[in-house]
């Protein structure tokens, strides 16, 4: 699909392919980003020397004016993180770009990039209206609004991760431990060995921090929503790789703050509070699948479904889990 003369040994290094099928956005090891033209198969942008590194990951947010106007974003190895609007030239044809730092060196080693999609079963005009992009680097997450476009909430490293851990950002929706009596926009992140909730209120007036989950496993390495309050999580394990299904109402009712500084205080103290919540948490394990390969080599999604959709039916409170196809 490619032109060898715009690529040679440009290995690409992130893919992202536009929730309607019709673009691809793809990153290359030499900082550049190519706009793909999905049902024509064939090259539309070659933006080069965009990032100064390897681009870690892009995604396309937003199409407007009939497909003419590709909004998109991208980041890079080294932390920074580039807004672009593709635009198609409506005389001569081809394509323009404009593109701006959102984040220049706020960041490091910025690898993962989450866009919250919105569910019509739940409205929520603030979700609905803002368009939330998550961003997640070694030193910190940063919440944006494209918009408009601005940072709404920070978090940085927890000072009990470890260093230069990688942050694993899902975007849901269902319920944590405090907040059960309506379903809201759920982020999630994954760090080192924790993962940490955030709902978005009902009203969409603030972000609260409600629901944390440890684990003795050596670290966290993958997490996605897979169903309203169901998380799937990969673990690198003392014994080889580890998914767990998780249902966020079971976690613990806490936040990563108040055991950062508990932290701070008294480790031992804070060590016995960590032992509390992973023994509690352990009730929101609803399955399990060990593999040593897991990660490494194709999963059997068929079969790994059909064997969720038998725990759901099996362990279900209250019925509140909604069961996706």
């Amino acid at each position: 699909m490619m032109d060898p003369h715009s690529t040679q040994n440009n290995r690409v290094t992130s893919l992202d392919i536009h929730k309607d099928g019709m673009f691809i956005l793809s990153g290359h090891r030499d900082g550049s980003v190519a706009l793909w033209d999905l049902q024509e198969y064939k090259l539309l942008k070659h933006i080069p020397d965009l990032h100064q590194t390897d681009v870690t990951h892009v995604k396309i947010y937003l199409i407007t004016k009939n497909n003419a106007v590709i909004h998109a974003v991208s980041c890079e190895d080294q932390g920074g993180v580039r807004l672009l609007t593709i635009s198609k030239k409506a005389i001569f044809g081809g394509y323009s770009v404009q593109q701006e730092y959102l984040f220049k060196s706020k960041m490091q080693g910025t690898s993962s990039i989450s866009l919250q999609v919105c569910n019509p079963l739940y409205p929520n005009h603030f979700c609905d209206n803002s368009i939330l992009i998550a961003f997640g680097g070694n030193n910190m997450i940063n919440i944006c609004t494209m918009n408009p476009i601005g940072c709404i909430y920070s978090i940085t490293r927890p000072e009990f991760c470890k260093y230069k851990t990688i942050p694993y950002l899902a975007w849901g929706y269902g319920l944590t431990p405090s907040h059960r009596d309506q379903t809201v926009p759920i982020f999630a992140f994954a760090w080192d060995r924790i993962i940490q909730l955030i709902y978005i209120t009902g009203d969409g007036t603030s972000l609260e921090i409600d629901g944390i989950y440890y684990t003795d496993a050596k670290e966290i390495i993958g997490l996605f929503f897979i169903g309203e309050s169901v998380l799937y999580a990969i673990f690198d394990g003392h014994n080889g790789r580890e998914g767990k299904v998780l249902y966020t109402t079971k976690f613990y009712p806490g936040n990563y703050r108040t055991l950062e500084e508990e932290f701070r205080r008294d480790q031992a103290s804070f060590w016995e509070e960590i032992s509390n919540i992973s023994q509690m948490t352990v009730h929101a394990e609803l399955e399990r699948t060990y593999n040593a390969d897991l990660g490494k080599s194709m999963v059997d999604l068929n079969e790994f479904r059909g064997q969720l959709m038998q725990t759901i039916d099996v362990v279900n409170y209250g019925n509140s889990i909604q069961k996706h196809n």
